[in-house]
């Protein structure tokens, strides 16, 4: 930052006369200087810089001084008043309220320390609200769609089926590339593909190409400078000179650069193997017997009478029973709606008689989270 002093100019109250800001009295009717007030250049730019020393002297001494007696203006060099002679202790620094006139400015009430700010709301409240809404509404459909409520109803209808697996022991084809310890007459069914082997079989030069370090790539900052002048209330302005930019900004640059590496060359080879097929004694799933009904009353099939077990069995063959499963189901109804449930247990679907009352606690959507006879 550089500094320099400059001359400002004052205009003559009683004859408008422009004057140099070094003059005390107006240079054409000569009335002494009192309030009248320091002008900036209309281009601080242009004006010129004060190099005499005896005007650098008078610039950087300070504020001129009022007299506090004939109110003429005064430099801060002068000890007295050059017009009668006050003494410069008993004067006001030009620019400042004399002593007796120095109070707190009285505050606007627009502006009162008690008046509130004024209220906004920002753009994340609004969105806020905005979203605190939406799942007000979304909880409010929630609500109403899954919230249950009790219903007496009568039971309408049931149904029922119990279903048993017959496995038998037989004899089965299997294959694979190891035939197991219990195998019957394991047989060659030719060589199939077991796995790839991923083998070297030579190199070959390839071409590449890689990003290096070949200089710097620079442009210029542009520099600007900018000027603020400030009234040193003697006639004169000190202008300040600041500068930002200059130099140059700098990269590195990279080129391109051709290389040349040897890559591996690979293929996949298939390994053959034999694969065998054989036989071997495994229990199988048969068949399924079954009983159903439409009451609460319910059985499970016999295995013996319903499922025909061991009978048009081959030599060395035999059948058993295995897993059990069972499904029940319940359609509730209140005049022209409907509901249905399926019970657990059979115990629970035997509590369901046709006709039987019951308290359901239902949704809208038709579920049904709690049942209990009435």
């Amino acid at each position: 930052m550089t500094e320099r002093q400059i001359e400002m100019h004052w205009y003559c109250a009683t004859c408008n006369h422009d004057n140099r800001g070094r003059d005390l009295g107006c240079a054409n009717c000569g009335k002494p200087r009192e309030a009248e007030e320091d002008l900036m250049p209309s281009d601080t730019r242009t004006a010129p810089t004060i190099t005499d020393p005896e005007l650098l002297r008078k610039a950087t001494a300070g504020a001129n001084w009022s007299c506090h007696y004939c109110q003429s203006s005064q430099r801060r060099l002068d000890g007295a008043c050059a017009r009668c002679g006050a003494p410069a202790d008993e004067g006001t620094t030009e620019g400042e309220l004399p002593r007796q006139q120095q109070t707190a400015p009285p505050i606007s009430a627009d502006v009162a320390d008690d008046d509130p700010p004024p209220s906004f709301r920002p753009a994340w409240a609004r969105h806020a609200a905005i979203i605190a809404g939406a799942l007000a509404v979304l909880g409010a459909l929630i609500w109403v769609l899954f919230v249950p409520h009790p219903r007496d109803v009568r039971v309408a209808a049931v149904s029922w089926r119990h279903s048993i697996e017959i496995e038998r022991f037989k004899l089965v084809r299997e294959d694979g590339w190891s035939p197991p310890s219990d195998a019957i007459g394991p047989t060659v069914e030719g060589m199939r593909v077991h796995h790839y082997d991923h083998r070297l079989v030579g190199s070959h030069s390839e071409r590449y190409t890689v990003q290096v370090a070949c200089g710097q790539t620079c442009t210029p900052i542009p520099r600007s400078c900018s000027e603020s002048c400030t009234s040193n209330r003697n006639g004169f302005a000190t202008c300040r000179t600041s500068c930002t930019g200059g130099g140059q900004s700098c990269s590195t640059k990279y080129c391109s650069e051709g290389r040349t590496r040897s890559v591996d060359d690979y293929r996949d080879e298939p390994v053959y193997q034999p694969y065998f097929a054989w036989q071997a004694w495994r229990w199988r799933h048969q068949r399924d017997i079954a009983a159903s009904g439409s009451t609460t009353e319910t059985r499970w099939p016999s295995v013996e009478s319903d499922g025909h077990i061991g009978e048009g069995l081959a030599d060395g063959e035999r059948e058993r029973a295995g897993d059990r499963s069972a499904s029940y189901s319940v359609s509730y109804a209140d005049g022209a709606d409907t509901w249905s449930t399926h019970p657990k247990t059979e115990a629970d679907f035997a509590l369901h008689a046709v006709g039987s009352s019951w308290r359901i606690d239902v949704d809208r959507v038709g579920i049904v989270h709690h049942e209990m006879p009435r």
